[in-house]
């Protein structure tokens, strides 16, 4: 009875997206996506943590951020970067041929929260079709706790970006959503 109530569970929540979408986008077929260096003290470890949850999809192309700052350096463009890093890495998307561009940040508050008494991480990200600038959807995940800014918390984050950001791949490539089933015994 319980495999049969999870099943059911898990036929409901994976029919629908609940991750926003510029609808535009839908069906896209995007084939490449840069991730730009996330901004914040902890960037290092929601890096890692993309590169190891995301980097490996099978749905685009995916240029990491060590990447990126490899072809940052290879074009003497590091500097100018730092000072305008969007400008930089949409030229940059461009010269790579990528479809999207992904942009991030985490943000540790050390003030406690008005509701829990614990500090808070946030991890923002959104992404961009490099065409026209247009935002195809944004995320925000937040966790507060004593240990708030440890590893497995920013793990935890960006595990959950990474599957709204998978839902709204499938949206933009549907030939490459897994069913239900593939889903469960994959």
């Amino acid at each position: 009875m319980k495999k049969l109530l999870l099943i059911t569970f898990i036929l409901l929540t994976s029919a629908c997206s609940q991750t926003p979408i510029n609808n535009r986008y839908i069906n896209a077929n995007w084939q490449a996506i840069a991730i730009a260096p996330f901004e914040g003290k902890q960037a290092d470890a929601v890096e890692m943590e993309l590169d190891r949850l995301f980097a490996i999809s099978d749905k685009v192309i995916v240029y990491t951020p060590d990447h990126i700052r490899l072809e940052l350096d290879k074009r003497n463009l590091t500097k100018e970067y730092n000072e305008f890093p969007q400008k930089v890495m949409f030229e940059l998307a461009k010269e790579l041929k990528v479809d999207g561009v992904l942009f991030g940040q985490i943000k540790t508050s050390r003030i406690k929260n008005q509701f829990t008494g614990y500090p808070t991480t946030s991890l923002y990200s959104k992404l961009i079709a490099l065409e026209n600038k247009s935002v195809i959807t944004a995320t925000h995940h937040e966790t507060s706790g004593f240990m708030a800014s440890d590893s497995s918390s920013i793990s935890e984050l960006v595990e959950l970006t990474v599957n709204d950001l998978n839902d709204v791949l499938d949206q933009i490539n549907p030939s490459t959503k897994k069913s239900w089933f593939e889903r469960i015994f994959n």
